[in-house]
């Protein structure tokens, strides 16, 4: 059984990708996918869903009270070292003498290679799709959540950094076997859209995102389901998981692209920096005009 991988990523427009707060991470020696998106009026949000991706895929362990009591000690160290650093910001530390939290949604996925079956883990408005092979009608895919009359809104359930704080409840899915066909982890807007155009046609919305061959490409079309305003203006995140059955019983797990959050993020946080650079250059040379008379 072959899986390919893929994965991309695209922030709000008018902003940097250092102010996403989406996150996915995987790891094909565990056959963990995981995706989530941190609320943005929490407190760092962006580094709790990344500790949420990067601990349930380098673990074996279901997302439990231990899982998610081991992301928040770990929340905490980081978010305390940023708050004593002598540039803390004095925002930051009212927040932080506040105890405010941080919050995420959160999405897991598991392939069983020693049962050829998958399962599903899953808290708020991220979601797992699996189009089977051949798969042409709405009602084929397999989709999770799977309430009937999901709502899409600004309050979704979520995991939060600190206890006693979450949101909704955690749900695991049964285990389903594992068939060909294609999985897609997806944040909140990307989900919303994509439930609309498999509804539409399931072929062709699946076949235009497995043509998305890099990040170039991702952005072109969520640029052009933007700009129809068929997509809301929000982080759309997702990773692809193809499944072929080449007839052997091992696993193998290859990675056709997948773009890396932690560098588009860092050239973002340089670019930024630049632009802030620059700004202040500009108002200087200003100030320096208006000193001359």
């Amino acid at each position: 059984m072959r899986f390919i991988i893929k994965g991309f990523v695209a922030n709000k427009t008018s902003e940097f990708y250092s102010d996403c707060a989406d996150n996915y991470a995987f790891n094909t020696k565990n056959g963990r996918f995981a995706i989530s998106d941190g609320v943005s009026v929490s407190f760092f949000p962006e580094i709790w869903s990344k500790i949420l991706v990067k601990n349930y895929v380098n673990t074996k362990s279901a997302a439990n009270s231990n899982f998610v009591h081991k992301c928040q000690k770990e929340w905490l160290e980081k978010v305390e070292s940023i708050v004593n650093q002598p540039t803390a910001k004095w925002f930051v530390k009212t927040k932080y003498a506040k105890k405010e939290f941080a919050a995420a949604t959160f999405l897991g996925l598991e392939f069983l290679a020693s049962e050829r079956k998958w399962t599903v883990q899953f808290i708020g408005d991220s979601f797992l799709f699996f189009i089977p092979k051949h798969c042409i009608h709405f009602e084929g895919v397999i989709r999770y959540p799977d309430k009937a009359g999901f709502v899409f809104d600004n309050y979704p359930d979520y995991l939060a950094s600190t206890e006693n704080n979450h949101r909704g409840e955690q749900y695991i899915s049964v285990e389903e076997e594992i068939t060909e066909g294609t999985f897609f982890l997806m944040t909140d807007a990307l989900s919303e859209w994509f439930i609309k155009e498999l509804r539409k046609d399931v072929s062709g919305v699946v076949g235009s995102l497995l043509a998305v061959e890099n990040q170039k490409q991702f952005l072109e079309l969520i640029k052009s389901q933007r700009d129809i305003e068929s997509l809301k203006n929000d982080d759309s995140s997702v990773l692809i998981i193809e499944v072929v059955d080449d007839g052997n019983e091992a696993f193998d797990y290859s990675v056709a692209y997948v773009s890396n959050l932690g560098k588009l993020a860092k050239r973002a946080k340089k670019r930024k920096q630049s632009i802030s650079v620059n700004r202040t250059q500009e108002e200087g040379n200003n100030l320096n005009v208006f000193d001359k008379f």
